[in-house]
């Protein structure tokens, strides 16, 4: 585990096994997939323990986030999205708690990341992509990305996050394949306009009867 954020700058850098990238998601309504791509700012890139807490005492409290804004932190070289070729055939664990709860679980996860916890109860032939934390209206969501959604029944990342965490008490935890949820998505999608085409059809024969 990597101590909490009392590091002395002066001291030596402490590397980590991965670089990462911190990321700043900001929720526009009515926003496809471009556009939410480019709503995605990559805030800092940290390669040492001290970088890391550096950037993340700078950065904008969890609990404080904008309602359905979100926060990632994602290995280089990785997006925060369903489509980039990391996530293609991933998940993510879903952690839903109380927002009071979101200042202590958010930090503990980052350590667990970057401790490499979280990879080592991962399954062999997976990898950890990232984690996000997001602002609802009630709650808080965490999520903890994987490469392989067919090994996420033999790890143990929620059994590591809740020994992490005795004392939080989850609204809900569930794992979802990424590929599922974006092809449900798309085919809700597109049979919406499916639907409007053909009352948009029968609406001008109408008319012209």
């Amino acid at each position: 585990m990597v101590a909490a954020n009392n590091i002395d700058s002066e001291k030596p850098p402490v590397p980590l096994q991965n670089k990462w990238c911190f990321w700043h998601d900001k929720y526009v309504p009515s926003s496809d997939n471009d556009n939410y791509e480019s709503n995605l700012n990559v805030i800092c890139t940290v390669n040492t323990v001290q970088e890391f807490w550096s950037a993340y005492n700078h950065l904008i409290p969890p609990d404080k986030l904008v309602t359905r804004n979100s926060l990632h932190f994602m290995k280089e070289g990785i997006k925060p999205i369903w489509e980039d070729p990391k996530n293609a055939n991933g998940g993510a664990w879903s952690i839903r708690v109380d927002k009071d709860d979101t200042k202590a679980v958010w930090p503990e996860v980052l350590m667990l990341a970057i401790g490499e916890a979280l990879s080592e109860a991962l399954a062999d032939g997976d990898e950890l992509c990232g984690l996000s934390v997001g602002s609802r209206w009630n709650s808080d969501i965490i999520q903890i990305w994987n490469v392989n959604s067919d090994c996420a029944a033999q790890s143990n990342i929620m059994e590591v996050v809740q020994k992490a965490l005795p004392a939080v008490k989850f609204q809900a935890s569930y794992y979802k394949a990424l590929l599922f949820t974006y092809f449900t998505i798309k085919y809700f999608l597109l049979s919406l306009i499916k639907i409007f085409n053909i009352t948009l059809h029968h609406y001008r024969i109408l008319e012209k009867n």
